[in-house]
């Protein structure tokens, strides 16, 4: 699953990333921001504190990213625990709002803009954000894989040589449906798992171990969003078998996006309703 978290995730390895090609390492501590170096180095500690209160609310994510420190401990899904994050959103943006953008270098000006952008997301869309408690993976991320098969479409590759960046993420992509599904159904252990990796992909040991103890944290992850790729896929090509002449790439995609994420058998019923309209 993946929960309301990952936009602020998102958010914050930019600006950490940011924060760290212009500034060099921060102090441990938060520290309020009053301007010149001071400013500097108390929100690049505000950003890393917020780190590190995102890797113990998502353990998993955290393993996911080779931070073993939480590998102990499961996220909490319930309730209440919701709440608490949501409550927590709503503290944080106050926090954000009282640093003074005027006292910071115009590309920590920018961190904080992306953060607070962010931080405003959360906490606005909370009442409407009855997804948290179901799986959206399939739709999301399955849109995602399927986005990058439009390269072809688009004419964005010259020759075949252009292609195999995309070639060599296909291979990864199906790499990890065989040790999902090994790890959690055929109980493969850890190092065979590692192997697998590392002989079917060019990855590193580092790469391929990463990995490997990213499925072990997120079971069923990576087949969902090969189940949403191929979903779309398919939607695709019987709404242009079906449509031939009046098939419109561009309106089939206002279709499928129009709604936001959408279980994939409700999705598939939106889409044969459009093609029956348009072949009116």
């Amino acid at each position: 699953m993946r929960y309301c978290a990952r936009p602020m995730r998102a958010a914050l390895l930019l600006v950490l990333a940011l924060a760290g090609a212009c500034h060099g390492t921060a102090p441990a501590t938060a520290a309020s921001p009053v301007g010149g170096p001071a400013a500097r180095d108390g929100l690049n500690a505000f950003f890393r504190a917020e780190w590190e209160h995102r890797m113990r609310e998502w353990p998993t994510r955290a393993s996911s990213l080779g931070d073993r420190r939480f590998d102990d401990r499961w996220p909490d899904v319930s309730p209440a625990g919701f709440a608490r994050r949501a409550a927590y959103a709503r503290e944080l943006r106050a926090r954000v709002r009282a640093i003074d953008p005027a006292s910071l270098t115009a590309e920590d000006r920018l961190n904080l803009e992306l953060f607070a952008h962010d931080v405003d997301t959360e906490v606005e869309g909370e009442p409407f954000r009855l997804w948290h408690l179901q799986d959206d993976t399939a739709f999301i991320e399955g849109w995602a894989h399927y986005a990058e098969s439009l390269g072809d479409d688009m004419g964005l590759y010259d020759d075949s040589y252009a292609k195999l960046g995309q070639l060599a993420y296909e291979m990864w992509r199906a790499v990890r449906l065989v040790v999902d599904t090994g790890m959690h159904a055929m109980h493969w252990d850890r190092q065979r798992a590692i192997d697998y990796f590392l002989e079917n992909t060019p990855k590193t040991a580092l790469d391929a171990t990463n990995e490997i103890d990213r499925s072990a944290a997120w079971p069923g992850q990576a087949l969902a969003y090969k189940i949403g790729q191929l979903e779309f896929r398919r939607l695709r090509d019987e709404a242009r078998s079906a449509l031939r002449p009046r098939f419109d790439v561009k309106a089939f995609h206002d279709v499928v996006l129009r709604e936001g994420a959408l279980p994939l058998d409700v999705l598939a019923k939106r889409v044969e309703a459009w093609v029956a309209e348009t072949n009116r």
